[in-house]
């Protein structure tokens, strides 16, 4: 018996090993100056804290890679939520979308927010200063309204 739980765990050792030898697409951060979020628009600091912590990892080109954003197969989901958050929305190139667009994102992140599917869960687990409390994301979805309206004007 223990014979076998030894082979196993060597097994399971080599096909770690293999795994870190698997290329994936590693998003690098790529930021263009005057173009963010907070370059473009004055920002309240608490509310910019929060989107900081809570948001910046996944939606903007200043991702601050962890420990573990190097490990497969934990890599290759890190990279992936990185990859789909840009997608969906990232602030390092605020400035270039139209104001229409603008307003949509404001109104994604206020329902998103309040819903409580984002921050995503896997990411809070290991990332404690981005669980928001009720208060935050009261305030976070206030600022998404009071920032679209001010586009409006």
């Amino acid at each position: 018996m223990k014979k076998w739980r030894n082979t196993i765990a060597f097994i399971a050792l080599i096909i770690f090993i293999i795994l870190q030898f698997i290329p994936y697409d590693k998003q690098m951060n790529r930021p263009v100056k005057g173009q963010d979020l907070f370059e473009t628009a004055t920002i309240p600091e608490d509310i910019g804290q929060l989107i900081k912590s809570a948001c910046y990892d996944c939606h903007s080109q200043f991702v601050r890679f962890p420990w573990y954003a190097n490990i497969a197969p934990v890599s290759w989901l890190v990279a992936k939520d990185i990859r789909e958050g840009r997608e969906s929305l990232d602030f390092s190139v605020w400035n270039t979308l139209p104001k229409r667009e603008q307003l949509k994102l404001l109104d994604e992140i206020a329902e998103e927010v309040i819903e409580g599917t984002m921050p995503i869960d896997i990411y809070k687990v290991m990332h404690l200063e981005a669980r928001l409390t009720d208060e935050q994301r009261d305030s976070i979805v206030s600022w998404a309204d009071s920032f679209a309206e001010d586009l409006l004007e």
